[in-house]
């Protein structure tokens, strides 16, 4: 590469008629050029006034500015650049168009250099931050691992507790069952059966409206909650094996014994919604 760097600049770029560079050919030429010109005009011997126009000798006048951006990818020109300027006498640059277009030139790579800078210190802003995130989320987690990887290796994991919503055990002479049965009780006591021993629905609704309280403690017994359970939960939801009947009210009717197995009681209840019928099933103690 010649060390004649007006040379260099002049094989470097490539100019229209009127002497405006409409393109760069070879932008580490170029930068080349314009790195050893201003090494140059900082050993100048003269004043600042005759730096500024040996830098004006340059005739960097681009037609745009689509080429600054590459330009930043050449190693050293930026850090050129911004050491050149404050040596120049700005007041020059009113002298002629060839320095203000050097000034323009230098000014407009430099700004460009620090949004770039800036953005992407904001990038790694951003990068750092959500790593911090990610490493805080992550933190429960590796300490339940760990809380779990302490325990006994011969210590039982336990299994989940399954739960049909319309199906469910409990002793004959338990609480929730007693209290099952009581509000059976109070609501065919007041109620009126119709000949084929059927319960009016009409009736069952009101008087049952009037039940909700002591639904609701039923339910409190029956440890039933409206809520799904998450996902780390001790209960685990399975369907229900009943299938509902056509006519809703055929479940209404008197407590009996299964007669495949005596300590089998089927009992059918009337949940809060008055619309809808649930069929229980309570397994006695042996």
């Amino acid at each position: 590469m010649s060390t004649d760097h007006f040379a260099n600049l002049k094989h470097a770029i490539k100019h229209d008629s009127t002497q405006v560079i409409i393109a760069i050919l070879q932008l580490p030429l170029f930068a080349f050029a314009i790195i050893g010109i201003c090494n140059t005009a900082k050993a100048f011997p003269g004043s600042d006034s005759d730096c500024a126009q040996y830098i004006g000798m340059t005739h960097l006048h681009f037609a745009n500015k689509s080429n600054y951006p590459r330009l930043l990818e050449q190693k050293g020109l930026v850090d050129m650049l911004s050491q050149i300027l404050p040596m120049l006498d700005c007041l020059s640059a009113n002298d002629t168009p060839d320095i203000q277009h050097f000034f323009s030139f230098a000014d407009a790579l430099i700004l460009i250099d620090k949004k770039q800078h800036k953005e992407q210190c904001k990038c790694e802003t951003q990068e750092c931050e959500a790593r911090d995130t990610e490493m805080l989320g992550l933190t429960p987690a590796c300490s339940s691992k760990q809380k779990a990887n302490a325990e006994p290796k011969g210590k039982p994991k336990l299994k989940k507790v399954k739960v049909t919503p319309s199906l469910t055990n409990f002793k004959l002479s338990s609480d929730a069952m007693l209290a099952l049965l009581g509000q059976i009780d109070v609501t065919l006591k007041n109620c009126l059966l119709n000949e084929d021993n059927t319960a009016p629905l009409a009736k069952l609704q009101r008087h049952c409206s009037s039940e909700i309280e002591k639904t609701s403690s039923l339910l409190g017994n029956l440890q039933v909650s409206s809520k799904a359970p998450a996902d780390d939960s001790d209960i685990e939801l399975t369907d229900s094996p009943a299938d509902s009947p056509e006519n809703a009210m055929d479940l209404f009717q008197l407590p009996q014994s299964s007669p495949k197995n005596p300590h089998i009681l089927t009992v059918d209840v009337i949940t809060p919604k008055m619309h809808d019928l649930n069929k229980f099933s309570f397994t006695s103690a042996k």
